[in-house]
């Protein structure tokens, strides 16, 4: 399986001489140095048509799950359709807005601390076991 190092893509100072795609698969950090005007993001694009497969490796993941094709839609059942695909996820993490918190799931307590995991909304996953996935 291979891993990408991380590198900077992109810069404020000169976004026309910066500007690149974002690729399929992979997961960005943005910093943000002011709220754009009405409080959210926007993000526009071609829409996903089928699951994206993803390569975990053991360790924190960065994801999105722009199109669950086994019906992802929370902590309990994207940890579920990543241990149905041979990976493992002991967490799930995820930030939100509205209580400016990190939300956990755990593998440890798996009825507890269940949250949604939108299709614009990325999260940490904790793998105990690489593998590829399409959740």
């Amino acid at each position: 399986m291979a891993t990408r190092p991380a590198r900077q893509r992109g810069s404020a100072s000169s976004p026309e001489a910066n500007d690149f795609p974002i690729e399929e698969g992979s997961g960005y950090f943005v910093l943000a140095v002011a709220p754009p005007p009405t409080g959210e993001w926007a993000v526009s694009g071609p829409q996903f048509t089928q699951a994206v497969a993803l390569d975990l490796v053991v360790g924190l993941n960065l994801i999105s799950v722009p199109l669950s094709s086994v019906g992802a839609t929370d902590a309990a059942s994207l940890a579920e359709a990543i241990a149905d695909q041979g990976s493992n996820a002991a967490q799930v993490i995820r930030w939100s807005s509205a209580s400016q918190s990190f939300l956990l799931w755990s593998a440890s307590s798996p009825e507890a601390n269940i949250f949604g995991v939108g299709s614009a909304e990325g999260c940490f996953v904790l793998v105990t076991t690489a593998g590829q996935v399409s959740p």
